[in-house]
């Protein structure tokens, strides 16, 4: 893999991680406090599951991240 080829994928990457977390923060701002880590832990992976399997994104030609990238279980 070419160093350019390498590095864009690096900054796909970390941008996408970026986007993830400000969905995340901005979600749980929403939501308020959560009863316990159980309820916090339930409620990110809802939301994890959601935003991956269910939300279309503009970015991916309104696909979901699963069906773009083939993770669909």
């Amino acid at each position: 893999m070419s160093g350019q080829l390498a590095q864009s994928i690096k900054s796909w990457t970390s941008k996408r991680k970026l986007a993830l977390e400000y969905a995340l923060i901005a979600r749980v701002q929403t939501l308020g406090r959560f009863e316990s880590l159980a309820h916090a832990t339930r409620t990110v992976g809802d939301w994890n599951q959601f935003y991956n399997h269910k939300r279309p994104h503009q970015a991916l030609a309104m696909k979901t991240p699963a069906e773009a990238f083939d993770l669909a279980a």
